[in-house]
Formats: structure tokens, C-alpha cells, sequence
């Protein structure tokens, strides 16, 4: 029997939402130059010749400058606005930061900086007696619930199942659109170099007490090779919310609310390809925590573990004791991060294996956390933007006559014809951190990110490190609700195709 060749699925059709306007500026830097010009020419004509040139000089030049996009669509404005913000923090005092008794927190402990300051963590139990962690953020009123996940992987795996998996994947996602209350969700990978104590803790409870001596030993000098080089992979997915206003109902109450949806979520992601996924206790958010801001203790944590003496830990005692943001790096305790923010996805479109070298291992890395951030549309901003975009594509297509501008066309068109026919549409950036133990290797996890990127274009987000790390981990921080601490702007637009709803039924 003559079997059909396989055609590998790719993906893609995903656009910039961004607006276009007169020489490669954005609209507000058009309008801006059109205000200029209309308060220039009644200068010209009432003032004469040599005032009007003047204030041409004094106001287009400079407008022209500050409004100019470079490659990964930011202006000077930007980069000035977060130079500015950075200098008036350390003159204020904000940095450095410490805590602990002898920091500058007047409650002597080691609260999270930045704009984790303010989050309180709160734990509940779902309908499967599970403890479920909940994260509050007061500042926007948000909460957050983490999940924790233990990713399939596609090695050895038919890429029938893969495509399935895939699928599937843009199934939740699409449900995620529908979920009442739903601001942002994220889908974090984290990758770590895994204790001696952690690998012979998972062993154990995998080892059959009545299994042949040898099958043992075998195990027990893999558990001793393995930590060299070895890695440890975790999966976490978090569902932002915004609180509804109840005035008769309290927090407590509105948090559990939330807590109820936990079960049925959990068995629509478990469908996506991660793996058994099981809410986060507070204990385990703490933990994750901690280790962030201060790897060095990961592994006296595992050896406490293992010994049956892990202590309790407290939300207001996980940040570091100190942190420093700096220019081209974050600072916190032990280790020293650097933050990348995507500033454009792929051109052309992608197979499933496009995060792969993003994802594995490096020997230069310390730790490494992907994390994809997404914020769904409901069907009418949904519809509004589409039509914007198909706008704005038409109008750049026009004014650049490239093949560029005529495939952005051509992805907005199908944008917006997917969503007419009921397509689910969502926000999505993605942020890359890595932590180094040594100031030494971060221009070697530079070049390990550059060479892993493919063809993301990715942006250091220079001024913005401390809440690049922040917004990396999975604790549900959405910036759109801190405008004045990142410069984080960019979203790439995508619609969730309804063709393929049902093609692996």
C-alpha cells in the first residue's frame, strides 16, 4: 500500500500591533509633526521668515528625533523616558534595594521589590482538597492563580499526537478568551540544574521496594553521575483575574470564587501536552520565589528537603536582601539576570519546534525562564481591533510598495477573516530571563541567548531589567497595569484560526 507523505503543520499569520505613520514614525509622532507644521506656517506668514525658521528648527528637529522607531520599534522617547525613570529612582533612594532587618523596609523583613511590593499570597483548598496558592495584587486589583505543570516534550512522540498537542494548546487558549474575568494569562518553562538531592528524592519515590538488587544499584549510579551537566525542567501556567467589586462581599471570599474554577481548568490543560498539572501551594510558590532572587539557595533548600527539615516559608521573607538594577543587568542577592523582551515574532511562518533551542539547556546558563505572555480579547475588542489593524496594514502597504508591507497586508486580511467567522483572538509577548551566579559569564549568556533566539527578534529591556524579572516569573504581573515602571509596549497580535478547530477529531 502506497502511503502519503507527510506535510509538517507551520503556524504563523500573527501581526505587530503597531500604527504607521509619515517617515517611519508612529501615529503620535505624525500627529505631533502635523501640529508643529500647522503652528509653523501662521508664523511664517504673520511673523515673517526668519521667526518661522526658528521654530522650525526648535521644534521639528527635535520632534523628528525623539519619534523615530529603530529596529525593534522604539523610539528615543522611550529610551530617554527610562533613563529618566531610572536615575530619579536612585536619586530617591529606591536603589539599591534592601531588606531585612537592616534594609530600608520599615517592616524589617524581606519583602519582593518592585511592583511585587504590595502582593499578599493567600491559600485555599479546590473541590479536589488540593491547596491552591492565590496571589493578590492590590495596586491593580488583580489576583492570580498558578499552576504548576510537568511538560510532555515531543522526543519520541508521533507528530500525529504532536499536532494534536498543538491543537489542542490553541484550544485552551481560545477558551481562556471566554473565561469571565480573565485579564492575562502566561505559560512559564524554567530550567535549573537539578541537586543531587532533588534527583535522589524523585528517585526514591519511583524505586519499587521489591525490585531486583541490581535494577537498584543500576539506579543508585545514575543518581550519582546524573547531577553533573544534569537539568530540571518545571512548567507553570497562571490565570490573572480582575476582582469583581462587590462591596457586601469580602476578599477572602471573592479569592475563593476563583479558586472553584481551579478544577476544571487543570483538566482542560492536561489535554495541551503539560503533563499532570496540579495548582500551586503557597509553599511551592514560595520556594520557586526564593530561588529566583537567590539561586544560591536552591541547594541548601533540596538538602533541607531531603533531610524531612524544609522550614515554612513566609511571602514577606522570599525577596532578596539585595537588588540592584543596573543598565544592562539585574542584581538580586546571589545572582545577576539579564531580561530580553520580544520585539518581533518570526516573519515567516513556524513549526512547532520553534522555541526548542530557546527552551533547552546551556552550559553557560545558570537557570533560565521562558515565559509566554498572553491577554485575550473578548469578541468585540477583538472585532475593533481587527478592523484596525486591517487599517493600519492597508496604509503601510501602500506607503512602502515592499514585499514586507504585502505580506503584513496579507496577515491582517486573514486576521480579520478568521475572526469574522467566530476565532478567538489574543495579545501574546514573550520574555527570556537568565541568571548567571558569576558578573563574569553574563556577556556568555548574552551569546548563549543571541545564538538560541533563531529568528526572534528579542530586546534587551536595558532600563527596564528589574521589571522584565518581575514579569518573567510566574506570578501573574501584567504590565499594561504598570506603564510608569516598564517600557514594555509592544504586543504581537494573533488569532487562534478557526480551521483548525477539529481537524484531529
Amino acid at each position: 500500500m502506497e502511503s502519503a507523505e507527510r506535510v509538517e503543520r507551520t503556524y504563523g499569520a500573527w501581526w505587530l500591533a503597531k500604527s504607521f505613520g509619515l517617515f517611519g514614525l508612529q501615529a503620535w509622532g505624525t500627529a505631533a509633526l502635523f501640529v508643529a507644521l500647522v503652528v509653523w506656517i501662521p508664523v511664517m506668514i504673520f511673523a515673517g521668515l526668519l521667526p518661522g525658521m526658528a521654530l522650525f528648527l526648535l521644534v521639528v528637529p527635535p520632534v523628528l528625533w525623539a519619534t523615530r522607531q529603530d529596529r525593534y520599534h522604539r523610539t528615543r522617547g522611550h529610551k530617554l523616558a527610562g533613563r529618566v525613570a531610572r536615575s530619579r529612582g536612585r536619586a530617591k533612594g529606591n536603589w539599591p534595594y534592601r531588606s531585612g532587618p537592616a534594609g530600608r523596609v520599615p517592616t524589617g523583613r524581606f519583602t519582593l521589590p518592585g511592583i511585587l511590593a504590595s502582593t499578599t499570597l493567600h491559600e485555599f483548598e479546590d473541590a479536589y482538597r488540593r491547596k491552591v496558592a492565590v496571589i493578590h495584587h492590590p495596586s491593580v486589583g488583580h489576583a492570580t492563580v498558578v499552576i504548576r505543570a510537568q511538560p510532555d516534550g515531543a522526543s519520541l512522540v508521533d507528530p500525529e499526537v504532536v499536532d494534536r498537542k498543538v491543537t489542542e494548546y490553541g484550544e485552551f487558549q481560545s477558551r481562556m478568551c471566554e473565561e469571565p474575568g480573565l485579564v492575562a494569562f502566561s505559560a512559564t518553562i524554567d530550567v535549573a540544574p537539578a541537586t543531587a538531592s532533588a534527583l535522589q528524592d524523585a528517585m526514591n519515590g519511583r524505586v519499587q521496594p521489591d525490585a531486583p538488587a541490581p535494577a537498584r544499584q543500576l539506579v543508585a549510579e545514575i543518581v550519582e553521575d546524573a547531577p553533573v551537566g544534569a537539568a530540571e525542567l518545571a512548567g507553570w501556567v497562571t490565570l490573572t483575574y480582575t476582582l469583581s467589586e462587590h462591596r457586601r462581599r469580602g476578599l477572602e471570599d471573592r479569592l475563593r470564587e476563583l479558586v472553584e474554577r481551579v478544577p476544571v481548568i487543570t483538566e482542560e490543560l492536561e489535554r495541551t501536552g503539560a503533563g499532570i498539572a496540579r495548582p500551586a501551594s503557597a509553599q511551592q510558590l514560595c520556594e520557586m520565589v526564593r530561588v529566583a532572587y537567590d539561586p544560591g539557595i536552591q541547594a541548601p533548600l533540596e538538602d533541607a528537603r531531603a533531610a524531612g527539615a524544609l522550614p515554612t516559608l513566609s511571602w514577606s521573607d522570599v525577596g532578596p536582601h539585595y537588588a540592584d538594577a543596573k543598565p544592562g543587568y539585574y542584581q538580586h542577592d546571589s545572582g545577576y539576570s539579564i531580561t530580553w523582551a520580544m520585539s518581533d515574532a518570526p516573519r515567516s511562518h513556524v513549526t512547532h519546534t520553534v522555541l526548542g533551542r530557546l527552551l533547552a539547556a546551556h552550559p553557560a546558563l545558570d537557570r533560565k525562564r521562558v515565559t509566554l505572555l498572553y491577554r485575550p480579547l473578548d469578541p468585540g475588542e477583538a472585532a475593533r481591533q481587527a478592523e484596525q489593524d486591517l487599517k493600519a496594514a492597508a496604509g503601510y502597504a501602500r506607503s512602502e510598495g515592499t514585499a514586507a508591507g504585502a505580506l503584513q497586508l496579507q496577515a491582517a486580511h486573514q486576521i480579520a477573516s478568521e475572526q469574522a467567522r467566530g476565532a478567538s483572538m489574543v495579545d501574546f509577548g514573550l520574555l527570556v530571563t537568565v541568571t548567571v551566579t558569576d558578573p563574569e559569564r553574563l556577556a556568555d549568556a548574552r551569546d548563549a541567548i543571541n545564538s538560541a533566539r533563531g529568528r526572534i527578534v528579542l530586546r534587551e529591556m536595558r532600563d527596564a531589567q528589574q521589571a522584565g524579572f518581575a514579569a518573567s516569573l510566574p506570578l501573574g504581573v501584567v504590565l499594561n497595569g504598570h506603564r510608569r515602571t516598564t517600557s514594555l509596549k509592544n504586543a504581537i497580535r494573533v488569532q487562534l484560526p478557526a480551521a483548525l478547530k477539529g481537524d484531529f477529531s
